[in-house]
């Protein structure tokens, strides 16, 4: 049997990203796409990220158009799904904002001076699953 893309309803796709720790932030700089991975948090129609200054900044001091982007595969079973949100990138706080945020981790060992939202407008999600395989894979 071949496998199967079914569309995720709007909770699935919410709860799928809760539940990654991390994302690919995909915005335009310079007229260029950028796609740069984070760790995030979800909080109600909200992704945060922290940040140090720097392109992501900027895009969100202009307000643009970002998404980010989830995932997760089983190459054995040939199953995965992917949730991508869309909204405009802003400036939501500063550093002492991000030291608020007790579930927000940055990677890197300096401080972040700034707080991002990206406001959900748009969200979808796919999940690919054999039928073979017996189940989906919604797991991380």
């Amino acid at each position: 049997m071949e496998a199967r893309i079914d569309q995720l309803d709007d909770w699935e796709c919410r709860r799928l990203l809760a539940s990654a720790p991390v994302g690919r932030l995909g915005f335009s700089a310079g007229a260029l796409p950028v796609i740069i991975p984070v760790n995030f948090v979800v909080d109600g129609d909200d992704v945060l990220i922290a940040s140090e200054a720097g392109a992501k900044v900027e895009a969100a001091r202009h307000g643009d158009v970002a998404c980010i982007e989830v995932d997760h595969h089983d190459t054995l079973e040939h199953a995965g799904w992917s949730v991508l949100a869309t909204g405009r990138l802003r400036i939501a706080g500063d550093g002492d904002d991000v030291a608020k945020q007790t579930r927000l981790r940055p990677w890197a060992l300096s401080t972040p001076e700034f707080l991002l939202g990206l406001r959900i407008e748009l969200l979808s999600g796919r999940r690919l699953w054999h039928p073979a395989g017996g189940h989906h894979v919604t797991r991380r």
